[in-house]
């Protein structure tokens, strides 16, 4: 029993001479939150329709116009638009790249008309300047031009579609 008791007193006062430890750095970056960008009256999601189109006036087609509302960050920095092909890619149509469409040939030509004309290239950075409503919300205003490499008897008859994501940068 004097063995027992002895052995548990020595376990008590045994104190381990060794340790390990680990230094554990932690890094992050406060940044400003992404802008919400919606269509004019807040949806998510933007449909642009031409209806029927002339095949021998193509060009001719008049533009179609929106609004893109752009609202919950720094409206006072500097911004920029990018048009992101989404399943058909972009050509180059008279020095700017346009959307393509899934008729070959035949594209969509992004302007930002919110003060004055300015064609918008498809993959490209292009500066926005939002007219403000509030410091954290403003509008862009753009349209969209049929445009194609070919005349209109070259392209093929039937509908089309075209998709691309807006996105709204800044810095």
């Amino acid at each position: 029993m004097k063995k027992i008791i002895l052995a548990l007193t020595i376990g008590l006062f045994y104190v381990p001479i060794s340790f390990a430890e680990i230094q554990i750095t932690v890094n992050a970056m406060l940044v400003d939150p992404a802008c919400t960008v919606t269509d004019g009256k807040g949806a998510k999601e933007l449909f642009v329709n031409f209806q029927n189109v002339d095949v021998n006036a193509i060009v001719k087609t008049p533009p179609k116009t929106f609004d893109v509302l752009i609202k919950d960050c720094n409206l006072n920095k500097m911004m920029n638009l990018y048009l992101s092909p989404k399943d058909n890619g972009y050509f180059s149509y008279n020095g700017t790249d346009v959307l393509a469409t899934t008729t070959a040939q035949l594209g969509i030509e992004f302007s930002d008309i919110t003060s004055g004309k300015r064609k918008i290239n498809v993959q490209r950075y292009e500066r926005i300047t939002p007219i403000l409503s509030s410091s954290n919300s403003g509008k862009i205003s753009l349209s969209t031009q049929l445009v194609s490499n070919r005349s209109g008897t070259q392209l093929k008859m039937g509908p089309f579609t075209a998709n691309v994501s807006l996105l709204v940068d800044y810095n």
